[in-house]
């Protein structure tokens, strides 16, 4: 069974990819924005559009990021590049997970 991707995907995943910083290793895109939903207009923005990121030194990509998308955190911002990564490295399963950022205009 062949799932129907949405059209022009390639562009719409490359503007976002472009407001991050650009030392990713890995990045794949889930959640129900992916795919055409049933019932859904391909304009609508309801469905979930979720990114994983995997990078080869979480510090630097964490520091980098804080500069460029720095409301994209919660509080733990205050604490800095080295804590979140050792926060991400000792205490989860290696991922740090930012929900609910609204910030693409296109």
């Amino acid at each position: 069974m062949t799932l129907p991707a949405l059209q022009n995907t390639g562009v719409f995943y490359r503007r976002i990819l472009s407001q991050f910083p650009q030392d990713i290793s890995l990045a794949f895109a889930y959640g129900s924005g992916v795919f055409k939903q049933a019932g859904t207009s391909q304009g609508q923005m309801e469905n979930m559009l979720d990114f994983v990121f995997a990078v080869d030194d979480p510090v630097t990509w964490h520091t980098m990021n804080l500069l460029q998308n720095r409301k994209h955190y919660s509080i733990l911002k205050l604490l800095g590049p080295n804590k979140i990564s050792a926060i991400q490295n000792d205490h989860t399963s290696f991922i740090y997970f930012i929900t609910n950022i609204l910030t693409l205009a296109f």
